[in-house]
């Protein structure tokens, strides 16, 4: 009998992984095919001392009051996974253009209503004016040592008529 049944599988994946971590790790080199991904669509910069990363946000109108208001994503989006709103927020949902090309035909006008009516539909259920949506991409400086963001500016916005 065996103690440990799985010892040689573990060295092997060992070897495999262990390499290209610590290239990565300690030479910044990251080998291809990568092994060790980025999370989410964009890489941080990230020093000792500082992380700076995108933040894509949706924003919607206060029913009331008319004050934008960001949006919690995860309901929002559902049932689309919240990584993916970085591209498609960079394509603005799909809405700027009618008969664009795109990979695999045209989007066509009545598609762009379309996207536009679960957009409003999104926008009321989570309790916002359903006549527009704000997209904006921050760059952000998070300090490490004192465990907040110390920078923060709008590199773009723009805002998406649904009417």
């Amino acid at each position: 009998m065996i103690q440990y049944p799985n010892l040689s599988l573990t060295l092997l994946l060992s070897l495999v992984l262990l390499p290209p971590f610590v290239w990565t790790r300690r030479y910044g080199l990251e080998p291809y095919p990568a092994i060790i991904l980025p999370s989410g669509a964009s890489k941080a910069s990230v020093t000792k001392t500082q992380v700076s990363f995108n933040r894509t946000s949706l924003w919607g109108k206060h029913k009331e009051k008319g004050d934008w208001i960001r949006v919690d994503l995860e309901p929002f989006l559902e049932p689309i996974p919240i990584h993916y709103l970085y591209a498609i927020a960079k394509n603005s949902f799909g809405l700027k253009s009618p008969n664009r090309k795109i990979r695999n035909g045209v989007i066509t006008p009545e598609e762009v209503q379309g996207g536009k009516q679960w957009l409003r539909q999104k926008l009321v259920q989570s309790g916002y004016v359903a006549d527009a949506l704000m997209i904006t991409i921050d760059k952000e400086t998070f300090d490490v040592a004192a465990n907040k963001i110390i920078t923060s500016y709008r590199e773009h916005e723009e805002i998406l008529r649904l009417d």
